[in-house]
């Protein structure tokens, strides 16, 4: 009695037992399936990912970017990838993105400097557009706080003096 095993393969391992088992050549087929240990190995390698990812966060764009660019290549390209796989990616990276950028940041940001979150994201929008940009985006706390601070001083000892 012969028999062939395939370890390691997955689903190409799968296909070549299965024809070598219709064509009649090899009486009995044994397929040593790997695949759990090929998850094990994938679902590592995707932690390992999050996680380098997540570090260059730190630097603003930079995790973005080269998180799109692994991504998108990763989800069309991979096996029951397409075009169906990519756009759930690209829908749950606009989520992700638009709930830590409208919700998240402001509210720890408003945290830190007692702003509130709504002059957070009022003052991205208006100091962005003043000085032109990602500059202005990028100054808009600390100048909103520094303002704030400065009006908060000047109305304890200077306005309250005067009335």
């Amino acid at each position: 009695m012969s028999f062939i095993a395939i370890a390691g393969a997955g689903a190409i391992g799968g296909a070549l037992a299965h024809k070598l088992a219709s064509r009649g050549r090899v009486p009995d087929v044994r397929l040593i399936d790997a695949d759990v240990s090929i998850a094990r190995g994938k679902a590592l390698a995707m932690i390992v990912l999050g996680l380098l990812l997540g570090f260059l966060n730190i630097v603003p764009y930079l995790g973005n970017i080269i998180g799109l660019g692994i991504g998108i290549p990763l989800a069309y390209f991979q096996d029951e990838g397409g075009l169906l796989r990519l756009g759930l990616v690209l829908l749950v990276f606009v989520i992700v993105q638009c709930s830590e950028g409208y919700l998240l940041t402001p509210k720890i940001m408003g945290d830190r400097t007692g702003l509130h979150p709504m002059v957070i994201i009022v003052a991205i929008f208006f100091w962005g557009s003043a000085l032109g940009g990602i500059a202005g985006m990028i100054l808009a706390i600390p100048l909103t706080a520094f303002l704030v601070v400065f009006w908060r001083l000047a109305r304890e000892h200077y306005i309250g003096e005067l009335v």
